[in-house]
């Protein structure tokens, strides 16, 4: 790292120090020229008020010359006299500062010159002057820009991180900034998913230490604005590692303050914001809070950009209270309900065959691929799509394209129809983009679910209203095509108190032919495993006790959408993304791909022979963090357990009927033994929770096989259970 070489000059009584590569006659005459230069009639303004920043282009002498002039306002006499905090030492100070990080390998543009005018008494002009840096724009541009045309979630964080990375080096370097807001970043656009030539500006405020404490670092960063899960992520960007918890103090104060600083800039300059405000041409840097969203392709999954604490802060008055109103308002009959139902777990002799379905996502680059996966399984398995508002119209033609493909083939269809907080506000624009799927694929779809884990606001809806109105618009379609199963409300989780509110809030008008629900178990753990002291099956017999009593929807269930999070599958996993700190592994909730399998065939197992649902979708096929094939290898996609796991499962249940449920430890949570009854035989699936298994009596001349399908040794009349499912078939 090198110093700027310099010369100090005096001309025409303008005095400063000049860049050497810009040191001639005519450039130094020309910068006792600065002021009518800044306030030509032509000038290009690139910021004005009490300083005035204009971009001058031409050649001087035989030097092409692109400059950036900024001319400081100048304050008191006083403050000028004594080289206080006048334009004069601000000139000062920028230039001392853009020279100690170019030698410091921080990127600001390259300073040219420092011009000062001095009539005996005090400074009456002041400038500095720095190369123009080209197709260069504000972070606080490229976000607004991002949040509102390209809201992809990897963009954001390739834009955080190389932010971060710069400002800690600036740090580093010794340079507290002071002002280090979004505006006074600077980038170049690196192709369209990335950017480069990070440059800091406006550094008349910056001061050099020898080393940044760590409340200084805090209270420099405190200014930068990101929705504050964002924020999360670029500390940690910043650090390495996790935030420490002395920054993150300061830091909280330190913001804090300046938001105030900032809401009372309406008090403090009244006439000057008002004057911003009802300019014509005045657009808000950012979108509103409610309507940020992002969408994370690697995961699959609209992405958080708020924490909870602020989540709170932006949910709509009284919205706990009308939830705790609707649980009371159900509870009585709900338990009474699930009472009885559950008596009737494992009693009712369903044709799992039907029950079994699985999601699919297509892409016109990789359709080959899994087009060929799926016929692999071997059955017309019943396939789930979703379709998202915020895609393409390229790619929603394809997926119309592939929905009739297949539906021509024989798959039932059900598609899953995905909104964006601008189709959340806009449902007309939601309601015509619904009608236009249906009718191009009128005939070869059997199910809808409309609208997407409504109850998480990463998915645009803030207020159950919003949703409601969602569906009212959808009436006449929903009449014009009355022969498809109508699904809903697609609520997340075992949060059965919003489930219910979000219920009570559907129009009057409107039911839906099934309740479909995404029923997640506790991802730290197996299917049997307990939450709030529900295992699987409870939750079940409770979604099912709501679809039974609730009268906005028939009774009827559907899992649309279950999985367990893959181990070291990094931001591609549900619960990796939306950036790792690097070094630091995720081994919970993630589970390996062996639990991955294991897990699933008890979740279908459970699912299917309690005699509660009418469809289970398996979330997904192809997915490197959560799928049965890991597809980050392009050239060659790798089949996991689990898509073996699945392919036996539904070779054993084709033509078979569950009859019922033994468990051997006597509690259904701790596993058991699932039977089946088909033409001429008779098939046993069966597993244990515990350590120390379970042993059941068999036929000698039955066959086993494992998870998989693979054939085990059968010497014996016992077999001992373990947490892998195994199949026994034997002849009646």
């Amino acid at each position: 790292m090198t110093a700027l070489k310099t010369i100090k000059f005096n001309r025409n009584g303008f005095s400063g120090e000049l860049l050497t590569d810009y040191n001639s006659v005519k450039i130094i005459d020309f910068m006792s020229t600065l002021d009518s230069v800044v306030d030509a009639d032509d000038a290009i303004v690139l910021q004005d008020g009490r300083n005035r920043n204009v971009r001058f282009q031409g050649v001087i002498g035989d030097v092409k010359c692109d400059f950036v002039i900024k001319r400081f306002g100048l304050g008191s006499s006083f403050n000028h006299r004594h080289g206080m905090s006048g334009g004069a030492a601000k000139a000062q100070k920028s230039w001392e500062n853009a020279c100690h990080l170019i030698k410091n390998g921080v990127g600001t543009p390259l300073p040219v010159a420092i011009v000062e005018k001095n009539d005996g008494l005090r400074v009456i002009e002041s400038y500095f002057i720095t190369n123009y840096v080209v197709e260069t724009y504000t972070m606080t541009e490229e976000l607004g820009r991002l949040f509102e045309k390209d809201p992809l979630c990897k963009k954001f964080m390739n834009l955080l991180q190389i932010v971060a990375d710069n400002i800690k080096l600036m740090h580093d370097s010794g340079i507290q900034h002071r002002d280090l807001g979004n505006q006074n970043i600077l980038l170049q656009r690196k192709g369209t998913d990335d950017w480069q030539n990070f440059n800091i500006i406006d550094l008349n405020r910056a001061k050099i230490f020898p080393q940044l404490s760590m409340k200084q670092r805090a209270k420099d960063l405190s200014r930068v604005w990101l929705p504050s899960d964002f924020l999360r992520v670029f500390f940690e960007m910043y650090f390495g590692h996790s935030i420490p918890k002395e920054f993150k103090k300061a830091e909280s104060v330190y913001r804090k303050c300046y938001q105030w600083h900032h809401k009372s800039r309406k008090f403090r300059h009244p006439f000057r914001e008002r004057l911003i405000v009802n300019d014509p041409n005045y657009k808000p840097e950012y979108l509103d809070n409610l309507d940020l969203w992002v969408w994370d392709d690697r995961s699959q999954q609209a992405q958080n950009v708020w924490l909870s604490k602020d989540k709170n802060k932006l949910y709509p008055p009284f919205r706990n209270l009308s939830i705790v109103v609707s649980v009371l308002r159900w509870f009585i009959l709900l338990y009474k309900q699930f009472r009885k139902l559950r008596l009737d777990a494992f009693t009712i002799q369903v044709k799992p065959e039907s029950l079994i379905g699985m999601s699919i996502s297509p892409l016109e680059s990789t359709w080959d691929k899994e087009y060929a996966c799926l016929k692999d399984l071997g059955y017309k398995v019943s396939l789930l799509m979703r379709a998202y508002y915020h895609e393409t119209e390229n790619h929603h033609q394809f997926l119309i394209k592939i929905i009739k493909e297949l539906g021509s083939e024989g798959y039932p269809i059900m598609i899953a129809f995905c909104q964006n907080r601008f189709a959340v506000k806009h449902p007309e624009s939601w309601s015509l983009f619904i009608e236009r799927i249906l009718k191009e694929t009128d005939g070869y779809v059997q199910r809808v679910e409309i609208g997407h884990t409504i109850n998480r606001v990463k998915w645009g809806i803030w207020n159950y209203k919003e949703y409601a109105k969602m569906l009212e618009v959808l009436m006449p379609v929903k009449e014009k095509f009355s022969d498809i199963e109508w699904c809903g409300p697609a609520v997340i989780d075992f949060d059965y108190s919003d489930l219910l509110n979000v219920l009570d809030c559907v129009p009057r008008q409107w039911q839906f032919d099934a309740m479909s629900h995404q029923l997640y178990v506790d991802r730290r753990g197996a299917p049997e495993n307990k939450q709030m002291g529900q295992a699987t099956l409870n939750k079940i017999v409770w979604a099912k006790s709501i679809a039974k009593v609730h009268y906005a929807t028939k009774n009827r269930l559907i899992i649309s959408e279950v999985n367990w999070p893959i181990v070291g599958t990094g931001v591609y996993s549900p619960v990796g993304s939306p950036y790792l700190i690097p070094g630091v592994k995720y081994n919970n909730p993630s589970v390996s791909e062996e639990l991955y399998a294991i897990y699933m065939i008890r979740y279908y197992l459970i699912a299917c022979c309690s005699g509660f649902v009418d469809a289970v979708y398996w979330w997904q096929l192809v997915a490197h963090g959560f799928g049965m094939i890991d597809d980050r290898n392009e050239n060659v996609w790798r089949r996991r357990k689990a898509f073996f796991a699945f392919k036996q499962l539904l070779k054993a249940m084709q033509g078979v009927r569950f009859k019922q449920m033994i468990s051997p430890e006597n509690s259904e949570d701790n596993g058991g033994v699932f039977i089946f009854s088909g033409a001429g035989f008779q098939l046993a699936v069966g597993y244990s929770t515990l350590n120390n298994g379970a042993s059941i009596n068999i036929k000698k001349s039955a066959t086993v096989v494992d998870i998989c399908g693979l054939t085990l040794d059968n010497n014996t009349n016992i077999i001992k259970l373990t947490e892998s499912p195994i199949y026994i078939t034997s002849a009646i």
